[in-house]
């Protein structure tokens, strides 16, 4: 055998030496940079909860239909003043507050000469409503029909209550 091709096996080992010296060394440097460059942190963030402001209830527009014997709607516009939506359930109470001159804005002075007993008045419900959901800000009215219902005193004189506004203070019931 000849010794060019004895050198050639030799050559051929140490150029394979090389080349697998030069890969272990490119990657090494390739640690090297990432390591240089990656870099990590900690402390702390935060979160804040709001606070829930209870539903605003006011009163709605009804046509009068109460009269002794009678049951009349109540009308209630229920708003949620808050950023988040809330489901809506219905009211949990109702009950009869006063008598009102009517007004178209709400505002009707007291007629005191209506009196609780002299209107007579019985809430009946239901008073619940399918869940509904408000979203924030949102304004929605609600009809509760035949209600309320105005008992007739047949011993007793109820013109007093003829044409008032009958106000009822009432309790929502709601979820976030």
């Amino acid at each position: 055998m000849s010794s060019d091709a004895a050198a050639t096996p030799a050559r051929r080992r140490r150029k394979l030496a090389a080349v697998a010296a030069g890969t272990t060394l490119a990657i090494a440097g390739a640690g090297a940079a990432y390591a240089y460059w990656s870099v990590s942190g900690s402390g702390e963030g935060e979160a804040r909860a709001t606070s829930a402001s209870p539903l605003t209830i006011t009163r709605g527009v009804t046509t009068a239909q109460l009269a002794p014997d009678r049951t009349g709607d109540l009308v209630v516009v229920v708003n949620n003043p808050n950023a988040f939506p809330v489901s809506y359930a219905g009211l949990s109470s109702v009950t009869f507050a006063k008598a009102v001159e009517p007004s178209a804005d709400g505002s009707g002075a007291d007629r005191p000469s209506c009196t609780a007993a002299l209107a007579a008045l019985e809430s009946r419900g239901p008073f619940s409503t399918p869940r509904t959901e408000l979203a924030a800000g949102e304004s929605r009215s609600f009809t509760y029909p035949a209600s309320i219902y105005m008992q007739n005193l047949p011993t007793t004189n109820q013109n007093a209550c003829q044409g008032a506004e009958f106000v009822f203070a009432v309790t929502a019931a709601a979820a976030s």
